[in-house]
């Protein structure tokens, strides 16, 4: 497992539990594969910035994230 590095923010499992997104000051997102805790993704935000919030979209190949000015993004991590 790669750790995360800073302070987390928001954590979500995705709908199966498959993978875990962690967000927090490392200004992206970062999607694990929990069978192996193998970092899968790393969904930076467009601008610098903290991500504050992450969320997996139902189609579980999308996933919604927040930063402090109250941008949204949504990536295509698979």
């Amino acid at each position: 497992l790669r750790p995360f590095r800073g302070l987390a923010s928001a954590m979500a499992f995705s709908p199966c539990g498959r993978y875990l997104a962690i967000a927090g000051e490392s200004k992206a997102v970062h999607v694990y594969l929990t069978s192996t805790w193998k970092e899968v993704s790393i969904l930076p935000l467009e601008r610098a910035g903290e991500a504050w919030s992450v969320r997996f979209l139902r189609s579980e190949s999308q996933v919604a994230g927040g930063d402090l000015a109250g941008r949204l993004y949504v990536w295509d991590y698979t």
